[in-house]
């Protein structure tokens, strides 16, 4: 017998559509009108225990017994106004009340204020429906020692105690909290080691002990992070050599900073060529003597995009072969030992970068200025090569067509004629003391032609394009007569009152007169709106 055909399906008739939205819309509003609750009396009275704490501009107008809990700023509820998350981003002073015990649901904890005071109750550790604690000041901070019992939360995802004055050692008992992705103690006064307890939190992404006391070696057993992404030591009294083992983070690791410890030793470049995944490596100050030739064996990296290694004893030539690497985008390598000359190589790799320093070493020769223009002039916003021995001229060509916010090239040997930059967009910082440049005093900054204040050639420009004066050295060369300053070289005429404002006090600036290279004159020429005072030539006041 043949199989009977199935029935077909009816269409959906007209009125489906609507009678679903009809239940959604009356699911809805059960769930606004439940979440719309009165909050438990309890939990009320404990939350309104806490306004003497709190900055009243902020709360005294939904803080008030009987509200709803949705009009309460800063706190939310479940659907039976019990007190499940609490944001207080604007607690003045006071401690935490060890009766927090009465929020018996609460699982999201914030609070952030100047004047915290006290130690963060014992009693914390009794809300075991906790899943973040995210409590910083911005001033002082709680003291004391960081409470054991926080360990007994087995819910923790996010444990962050920011900026306090926590001291002590780290409970190794915080290794329970086995689900904490998030553990930031930085900027306290901890001290002793770090626990090697804390590898056990494998699923671990962020660890942030920055700006403590800590001392003794980097534990191998944080190589069992299996999650981690960032590990931030930085200002600590910690001691080398880093464990090889952090090998093993190689999966995960994309930050890295021990910055202003001991680490010593030679620059670990293994370690780093096998941490892949590795963006942002920071060993600033860590004791580090080694030559630039182990710097360089970093040029395969697939991933860095910040390498600071400032203020260390590195030595040698700045390796080309860094500027092959296709995501480096912040090389700070000022305070070392670099000598020799910058090749042109670097640069015509054309590399990404935005900031570059390497102020403060034993550089010389030309800098390759050309080269700097064709390979990252699309890209560089901040240069710094300050206190090195490069000569030679800075060429004005070579210099346009940058994004340059920021540019030091004081305490060198340059010469020549002081180059023209054009401002760009946004503020404008630039360095060009203690050369020997001559001539051209007037920097074209926005179409208008500034002369330095006295005999300066440093120049800053913020929002109201304040001069900032810094002796150049032809400025003590000679001496110019009364009512005229040395500046590149030429004795020009005194523009202005001498004051924290510039050549001309008040809303005003100086403009070329008289562009001889023998005697540069200048007036005072106010901003649209103001004006010259009465009987003064230097003094720009409001128009009317």
């Amino acid at each position: 017998m043949a199989p009977r055909p199935s029935k077909p399906r009816k269409a959906p008739t007209s009125l489906t559509s609507p009678i679903v939205a009809l239940l959604v819309l009356a699911i809805s509003l059960l769930c606004t009108q439940s979440h719309a609750a009165p909050i438990k009396p309890a939990q009320e009275k404990l939350l309104l225990s806490l306004m003497p704490y709190l900055d009243d501009y902020f709360y005294k107008d939904t803080w008030r017994a009987g509200n709803d809990c949705s009009k309460w700023e800063g706190v939310t509820c479940n659907s039976r106004g019990a007190v499940v998350k609490i944001e207080l981003n604007f607690w003045e002073s006071g401690p935490i009340p060890s009766t927090i015990t009465a929020l018996n649901s609460l699982q999201h904890l914030e609070i952030s204020g100047s004047n915290l005071t006290g130690s963060l109750p014992e009693t914390l550790g009794a809300l075991l429906t906790l899943t973040t604690i995210r409590v910083s000041s911005s001033t002082s901070g709680f003291s004391g020692r960081i409470p054991r019992s926080l360990s007994s939360l087995s819910n923790l995802v996010s444990l962050d105690l920011f900026g306090h004055r926590f001291s002590g050692g780290i409970p190794p008992a915080l290794s329970s909290l086995k689900r904490l992705t998030y553990l930031a103690l930085n900027l306290n006064q901890l001290s002793g080691p770090i626990p090697a307890a804390l590898g056990s939190l494998r699923n671990l992404k962020t660890l942030l002990l920055a700006h403590n006391r800590l001392t003794g070696l980097v534990p191998r057993q944080l190589a069992q992070l299996k999650s981690l992404e960032e590990l931030n030591l930085q200002e600590n009294r910690l001691i080398g050599p880093l464990p090889g083992a952090l090998t093993a983070l190689a999966p995960t690791l994309k930050s890295l900073d021990v910055s202003y410890n001991q680490i010593g030793g030679a620059f670990p470049y293994r370690l780093i060529k096998r941490l892949s995944r590795l963006e942002t490596l920071s060993l600033q100050r860590a004791g580090i003597k080694d030559t630039t030739m182990s710097l360089a064996q970093l040029w395969r990296h697939p991933s860095l995009y910040l390498i600071d290694l400032s203020w260390n004893k590195i030595s040698g030539n700045l390796p080309h072969v860094l500027g092959r690497m296709k995501n480096l985008n912040r090389l700070y390598l000022m305070g070392n030992r670099l000598n020799g000359s910058v090749s042109w190589k670097f640069f015509a790799y054309k590399p990404p970068l935005t900031d570059l320093s390497l102020a403060d070493n034993q550089l010389t020769g030309e800098f390759p200025w050309a080269a700097l223009k064709a390979g990252v002039a699309g890209t560089l916003e901040h240069l710094d090569i300050n206190s090195n021995s490069f000569v030679g001229a800075i060429p004005t060509a070579a210099l346009r067509d940058f994004r340059l916010t920021d540019f030091n090239v004081s305490d060198n040997f340059f010469s020549g004629k002081l180059p023209d930059i054009g401002r760009g967009e946004g503020d404008m910082v630039f360095d060009f003391a203690y050369n020997y440049f001559w001539g051209n005093p007037m920097l074209t900054i926005s179409g208008q032609s500034f002369c330095p204040e006295e005999s300066g050639l440093s120049q800053g420009f913020g929002d109201d394009e304040i001069l900032k004066a810094v002796q150049n050295c032809l400025s003590k060369t000679a001496s110019c007569p009364e009512k005229q300053q040395r500046s590149g070289g030429a004795c020009t005429k005194f523009c202005g009152a001498s004051s924290s404002k510039g050549p001309c006090s008040g809303y005003g600036t100086c403009v070329p007169v008289n562009s001889a290279r023998s005697s540069i004159q200048f007036e005072c020429k106010c901003y649209e709106g103001y004006k010259l005072k009465a009987g003064s030539k230097h003094e720009c006041v409001r128009d009317g």
